[in-house]
């Protein structure tokens, strides 16, 4: 007897990719990377350090922003317990701690040009 899981979650609309596919004698989740938090987050960071480094400090202050308002709690907070979750919840944690650092970094340039010019 074969259970039709992936009738019971599928979805007809042809713009949402298919999540749930068949693969050998079972089944495998492809999720794209947009779909996962920690993978928009890192996205994100790196468009604020291009930026910080473009000198788009305003741009670098606002991904910043979206970035780090994507961060709740710890990384991989429900596994970081699991030997395997370890590293990647240490690796996202120092990117987090960069992202701090680099909006830090936009914001004061932009606090510090202001004070020269007088203006925002």
């Amino acid at each position: 007897m074969e259970f039709r899981l992936l009738g019971q979650i599928g979805c007809n609309d042809p713009a949402v990719p298919d999540v749930l596919v068949r693969q050998g004698e079972g089944y495998a989740l492809r999720i794209p990377p947009e779909w996962i938090d920690a993978r928009r987050f890192e996205a994100l960071a790196d468009e604020v350090h291009d930026l910080l480094a473009t000198g788009a400090m305003a741009q670098a202050a606002d991904r910043g922003a979206a970035a780090l308002a994507l961060w709740t709690g710890e990384a991989l907070e429900p596994l970081s317990h699991e030997p395997w979750a370890r590293a990647e919840a240490t690796r996202l944690e120092e990117r987090r701690l960069a992202t701090v650092e680099d909006r830090a970094a936009a914001l004061g340039a932009l606090i510090a040009a202001e004070a020269q010019t007088g203006r925002p």
